[in-house]
């Protein structure tokens, strides 16, 4: 079973340092990753981390809210 969802997405350079990005702007193919939990019938928490902008991370992480609410409306 899954209780919750903890999401993530980077971007890797030429080195593989990896560094943050939007979810679903990054190697995470979002809208595939919310239609799998659906068909599995997920009903459990789900949680934003978002740390490429520590100077200010509030516009970035809102951006990260609306593309997993889009994703999940897209079904």
């Amino acid at each position: 079973r899954i209780f919750g969802v903890h999401l993530k997405d980077f971007m890797f350079d030429s080195e593989g340092k990896p560094s943050d990005v939007i979810i679903g702007k990054g190697n995470l193919d979002l809208e595939k990753f919310i239609r799998k939990l659906a068909t599995m019938k997920f009903t459990g928490y789900m949680s934003i981390e978002y740390e490429g902008d520590m100077e200010n991370p509030v516009p970035s992480t809102l951006q990260c809210v609306e593309a997993v609410k889009n994703a999940v409306n897209q079904l």
